[in-house]
């Protein structure tokens, strides 16, 4: 009895010892999601037409920073982004945040709000994050839009990593497309972009603050004398 107990624990301790060697499964972390350094080109100009607005390309960049907490390397194979809401408005221009440089830029084009309906936008990614190491990317969001239009949309991504496609997922957040865009997952920006959409995405509740909403956004917005 002794010999066999002895043996039994023999395998066990060596079991253990395997196990502990075998390094631990990839598990990424995500950070934080903050706004880039946004850009609008002009991309259609109808000089000299008093009743037709010119057209612009508007880029706001989302800043992705993920730490891999787990013991192995975590491979990014590719981001699905969903638009939950979107709609359009006219409204001053906005400030947008800072952002640090990142180690590579995605882009995606969005449809536009009035479109019925806005399919999941897949992205092929090519990130590798070593164990216990972080790494921060952006991923650029195109809209093409009127002057003078502001396009709204609130929207989640997903971030697939590794052979089992284990994944991250970050959202909502908030993005408006004014003449200098903005990008925020702060509750309270967020609100106020959903407040300010159009009325089909208006609860009872929500159109009622409307008019307090606005105002609080013009107090944040460029002086007057600076506005378009």
């Amino acid at each position: 009895m002794g010999t066999t107990g002895g043996i039994i624990a023999a395998l066990i301790g060596a079991w253990a010892a395997l196990r502990a060697r075998r390094p631990r499964e990839a598990e990424l972390e995500l950070v934080d999601v903050s706004a880039g350094q946004g850009e609008s080109t002009l991309v259609h100009s109808w000089e000299g037409r008093y009743d037709a607005a010119d057209t612009w390309s508007h880029v706001v960049v989302l800043d992705v920073k993920l730490r891999n907490r787990g013991g192995s390397t975590a491979v990014l194979k590719r981001l699905e982004l969903e638009v939950e809401e979107a709609g359009s408005f006219g409204f001053s221009r906005m400030e947008l945040m800072a952002a640090m440089p990142s180690s590579a830029t995605y882009d995606i084009e969005l449809s536009p709000p009035r479109w019925p309906y806005h399919p999941v936008r897949e992205k092929a990614l090519s990130q590798v994050i070593p164990a216990g190491d972080a790494d921060r990317f952006e991923i650029r969001l195109h809209v093409t839009a009127p002057d003078r239009i502001r396009e709204l949309y609130r929207l989640r991504f997903d971030l697939f990593y590794n052979g089992d496609d284990r994944r991250v997922c970050a959202g909502p957040i908030a993005v408006a497309f004014p003449r200098a865009p903005l990008a925020t997952t702060e509750p309270e920006c967020a609100r106020i972009i959903d407040i300010l959409a159009p009325a089909r995405f208006m609860s009872p509740e929500l159109r009622s603050t409307l008019q307090a909403a606005r105002a609080l956004l013009a107090e944040r917005s460029e002086p007057s004398d600076l506005r378009e």
